[in-house]
């Protein structure tokens, strides 16, 4: 168990930090003297349970011991790391009945996956230090317990780090498991660790097989809404159920759990490579389960900005504009284009579609689900296999650069080409959501292939000759 105890007193601090290593281990215990110290050891550490006292100095060396020194560590943990649970020790004479009701309807979380709720912030007085150690106890073996659980690689030399063993190890308590198998799973180009997970009990036998997706707690908090929200639409079978979504006890990281069938075997990604024609018709079923989303959509005329916005911000467009000499850009963007504009997934690279034994689409990843231009998911699905890196320097082995873009140049891949059969389904699909538009098609494969400029391991000679093919052909569009 790692502690951060923030006290400026260094006789209490001494004193207090002897009566916790007591209890969980010397060497246990980090602690600060100011806000400043305080910060940094926060941004630093994952910490079990942060201890704050509310008058701090500002640095370290101070004497300007202020109350708003200690609220701003306060609110730089809910900040920095809203999943820690953290308590006051503080030397204010506070009316035990008003730390009891503090203490009582503080937000309550099971921090440590044993189905019991933990109040954070938690408040104890300095004179009764009796209850504070008795709450640190009662951590330690929460802790202890979690600790107990041993997480096992399928493929050895494979690491996870400390927050993200913190979740396997809470998603696996909560499922009375005693311990998890891991594997890497291929991924996209975001920071979400996607892991393959096989919990097991205390006789070593499988209690669930799931697919973990973990990063920050924003970004898979939002994922997790939005599969609450967007993704029952589709039909039953055809996406993974929700297991358990964590967002308490591994700092600032959350993990969202997917129970998937026990049939997949591969990805698109991989069988495009492998069966580019069969890749074609697990492409024509999942044009089919899209098109609920799609029934939705509405038809409108949007500007190629709002396109691209759909993929990439203002901000960042600039920068790229200025990087890659795209000094056209803006007017290009002012140019308007038909489109349906409804439900997406928004990241419908192959990696994220799984493939079951008798080819049927699973979709996954449900972080970038939006309104948007529908044109984008089969934009992604033609593009991908070229840029991800689990994929590009094979695809481009297969379908060289210069066919690539001649069959953007032609919005066709000659059938005595590689992937033909794929890549005209797709384009076929692309078409209809631009309601017929090739500038709208193009505008979509723009805002693409520009995306991609962004990700540093990315082929940018090829998605700057995809931008070129789209600049001419929406210049053409306007004469």
């Amino acid at each position: 168990m790692k502690i951060l105890l923030v006290e400026d007193n260094a006789s209490v601090l001494a004193a207090t930090k002897c009566e916790i290593e007591k209890i969980i281990g010397q060497g246990s215990v980090i602690s600060a003297i100011s806000k400043e110290s305080a910060c940094l050891a926060i941004e630093a550490h994952l910490f079990d349970l942060i201890v704050l006292d509310l008058s701090l100095p500002p640095v370290d060396g101070s004497m300007d011991d202020d109350v708003s020194h200690g609220e701003a560590v306060f609110g730089f943990c809910k900040l920095h790391a809203p999943g820690t649970p953290l308590c006051f020790l503080t030397g204010s004479s506070t009316h035990r009945f008003v730390l009891s009701l503090l203490n009582d309807h503080a937000n309550r979380q099971d921090y440590w996956g044993d189905g019991v709720t933990n109040s954070s912030p938690m408040v104890f007085p300095k004179i009764d230090l009796i209850h504070f150690l008795d709450h640190v106890r009662a951590c330690f073996e929460k802790v202890k317990s979690l600790a107990n659980i041993e997480l096992r690689p399928i493929k050895s030399g494979e690491t996870l780090r400390p927050d993200q063993q913190r979740i396997i190890k809470i998603f696996t308590k909560k499922l009375l498991g005693s311990s998890c198998k891991w594997l890497d799973l291929k991924g996209g180009l975001s920071d979400v660790r996607v892991i393959s997970l096989e919990v097991l009990n205390d006789h070593d036998s499988p209690l669930v097989k799931a697919v973990a997706r973990i990063g920050n707690i924003t970004k898979i908090s939002n994922e997790s809404r939005n599969f609450d929200t967007m993704v029952p639409a589709l039909n039953i079978g055809t996406y993974p159920g929700k297991v358990q979504f964590i967002e308490y006890g591994a700092k600032s990281t959350a993990g969202v759990f997917y129970r998937l069938a026990s049939d997949h075997t591969k990805n698109l990604a991989d069988l495009l490579l492998s069966n580019p024609v069969e890749a074609a018709t697990v492409c024509e079923k999942l044009r089919g389960i899209l098109s609920v989303w799609g029934e939705g959509s509405h038809a409108d005329r949007k500007t190629i900005s709002d396109v691209r916005r759909c993929l990439i911000s203002d901000e960042k467009s600039k920068v790229l504009a200025v990087e890659h000499n795209l000094d056209w850009q803006q007017r290009i963007e002012e140019i308007t284009v038909p489109v349906k504009w409804g439900r997406t997934h928004g990241d419908l690279h192959g990696g994220n579609i799984l493939i079951t034994t008798d080819f049927s689409p699973i979709l996954i990843d449900f972080g970038d689900l939006a309104e948007r231009s529908i044109s984008i998911d089969p934009c992604s699905i033609l593009l991908s296999p070229f840029f991800h890196t689990d994929t590009a320097s094979r695809a481009i082995a297969v379908l060289p650069h210069e066919g690539l873009i001649d069959t953007i140049e032609n919005l066709h891949c000659g059938q005595n080409l590689p992937f033909a059969v794929f890549l005209n389904l797709i384009i076929g699909w692309i078409k209809e959501e631009c309601l017929g538009s090739e500038r709208s098609v193009y505008a979509s494969i723009y805002a693409y292939a520009l995306r991609q400029l962004y990700y540093p391991d990315t082929n940018k000679l090829l998605a700057c000759d995809i931008i070129s093919v789209c600049k001419k052909k929406l210049d053409a569009s306007c004469q």
